[in-house]
């Protein structure tokens, strides 16, 4: 056994939304599909038809967690609008992901059902064709599988030799399938709020233009409350979208049903520099409070919109206004405060998520002014040659050593699939290297990858040639079906309660086959702190959800190393 668990809360979440008002609809797809439709993916698609056909809406939106089946519904959806007329036999099916390996991965999913009723055409990617053969294929293809910015691209250019897609073409869209909706419209503002991300404007601007266009958005996100709002007002309001949640006898039993574990990392090294960083955060922190009060003729900065207004203030966003004049000297405090935030946020982040090295480096090469002149930064410059004297500056860290200690139990005792969540790209191959000189086999990928490269690489895990993937959060988190994950890592804390929704998403884990999500953090230093806030605010918002989304989340507290004795630190030698 690990350890004793020291708390057990349990938060349901099967609030069920009646769609009262719609007569019951008989599918004519089920016999003919490729799968077994579960229940609640039935209920799922009758309601959303339903929504079209008896309530005459133009948007249906589908909020389910990841790994319950969206892109069944959403081909279901479009194969009975097939088989009713409903979609003309000239014209086309678009379907956008928001990014390129979620297309190749909705096109491989939907083409056994989608083949029957016509050509599929994968939108490509650079100049893997030339212009004129890409416009034949599109204008010849009834499914479209695209990206918004390869369609923009594709349409938008700047000659018309150099144009892939024709307009005309385009109007021939009848039906649009939008995965990961919240991802692919709703951009969230400088000062709070959202916008429609421009790099989707105009598409979706031009086919919403269009007569007897329908949307079909899908989304995991149920938790994003002001995305779902914003998308609502913005496509015409409660007479043109649906917001659909389905329910079936089966819906409890495949919902998912998390277990939640951190493994601290005891390091007294880390949990030293982590204080003295954290001593210099509050003090710049403080000036850009200060800062934002007068800029903002008396408001207070929200605590989570601190890293943007730093941002703003190396950007000299707020320059040449009144504020501006006559104030040189106070301005040029702010920005060598916001430039001291930015690298101190950046130092914490290599200091629990990367080499200890990548670390060294980066402090050694600071050159902020009101860092170097710090006694807080020198004593961390005094640390790590003290760290370098005694021998733990290894490439390998703690946080390394648990990780493996982990997978090895979970892999190579216990049979699981595993995925590694981790922020840096290099630190994907790191931990690969460290692994496979284990005797542990595993694959990595990342967003510096092809799209086909990311795809294949997912395909593998997912045929169980290997039981381990290392993927970077900001690449996998969102969308990617990943069926063979027994168990989720992070190395870390994720960002955000929509990340950690997002990305525990990733495990097949139900009341009746419960699984866990690991996090593995520094004990008492902040990363831990981070993570009980960033725990409490998702488990709140889960218990105030007013839909049928479906998450119980169990909190098991923390694991120590009382029973499983922490790997002792490794001494490199020279290369």
């Amino acid at each position: 056994m690990m350890a004793n668990f020291f708390s057990s809360l349990i938060i349901s979440a099967f609030v069920i939304l009646k769609n009262s008002g719609c007569a019951p609809l008989s599918l004519q797809c089920i016999d003919s599909l490729s799968f077994t439709p579960r229940d609640y993916q039935i209920d799922a698609t009758k309601k959303i038809l339903g929504s079209f056909l008896d309530e005459d809406k133009k948007v249906s939106l589908l909020l389910l967690p990841t790994g319950m089946g969206k892109t069944n519904v959403a081909i279901m959806v479009v194969l009975e609008l097939l088989k009713k007329g409903e979609i003309p036999a000239d014209a086309k099916v678009l379907f956008l992901s928001p990014d390129r390996k979620l297309k190749h991965q909705l096109h491989d999913v939907a083409q056994p059902d989608l083949s029957n009723y016509g050509s599929s055409f994968l939108l490509p990617e650079g100049k893997t064709l030339p212009p004129q053969i890409t416009q034949k294929h599109f204008a010849i293809s009834r499914f479209i599988f695209a990206t918004p910015k390869l369609l923009i691209n594709s349409i938008y250019a700047r000659t018309p030799s150099r144009r892939r897609v024709r307009p005309e073409d385009l109007d021939k869209v009848a039906f649009v399938v939008i995965d990961e909706i919240l991802d692919i419209t709703a951009q969230t503002v400088k000062g709070g709020g959202f916008r429609l991300d421009k790099r989707f404007a105009p598409i979706l601007d031009r086919l919403m233009n269009k007569q007897g266009i329908r949307f079909l958005g899908l989304t995991a996100s149920v938790l994003q409350r002001g995305k779902l709002e914003f998308i609502k007002n913005h496509m015409g309001g409660e007479e043109n979208i649906a917001f659909i949640y389905p329910e079936g006898d089966d819906f409890k039993e495949h919902a998912p049903a998390i277990k939640l574990k951190r493994f601290y990392v005891f390091d007294d090294m880390r949990k030293e520099i982590d204080q003295l960083l954290m001593l210099l955060r509050s003090k710049t922190e403080r000036t850009l409070r200060q800062g934002y009060t007068r800029i903002s003729g008396g408001k207070k900065l929200p605590s989570n919109r601190m890293l943007v207004f730093a941002n703003d203030i190396m950007k000299r966003s707020y320059q040449g206004t009144n504020f501006d004049k006559g104030t040189e000297a106070f301005f040029k405090s702010l920005i060598i405060n916001a430039g001291a935030y930015l690298d101190l946020v950046v130092a914490r982040q290599f200091l629990f998520e990367h080499t200890f090295a990548k670390f060294v480096d980066f402090v050694r090469n600071v050159k902020n002014s009101l860092l170097l002149n710090a006694p807080e930064w020198n004593e961390i410059k005094e640390l790590i040659e003290l760290a370098i004297k005694e021998g733990k500056a290894s490439k390998v860290s703690p946080k390394d050593l648990r990780l493996i200690q982990i997978v090895k139990k979970l892999v190579q005792e216990e049979g699981n699939s595993v995925i590694v969540f981790l922020r840096f790209v290099d630190m994907t191959k790191h931990l690969s290297k460290l692994l496979s000189q284990e005797g542990i086999p595993n694959l990595y990928v990342h967003g510096g990858m092809s799209g086909t490269s990311q795809h294949t690489q997912i395909q593998r895990f997912k045929d169980g040639e290997v039981k381990v993937l290392l993927a970077s959060e900001r690449l996998i988190r969102k969308g990617t079906d990943l069926p063979e994950a027994d168990r989720c890592i992070h190395f870390g804390t994720t960002l955000s309660i929509e990340a950690r929704e997002q990305a525990m998403g990733r495990i097949r884990s139900t009341r009746s086959d419960l699984k866990e999500d690991i996090t593995i953090i520094y004990h008492q230093t902040v990363e831990q702190e981070k993570f009980t806030r960033l725990v409490e605010q998702f488990m709140d918002s889960v218990r105030n959800l007013k839909t049928s989304a479906g998450w119980t989340i169990y909190d098991d507290g923390k694991i120590t190393s009382s029973s499983e004795q922490q790997p002792d630190f490794v001494t490199e030698e020279g290369e």
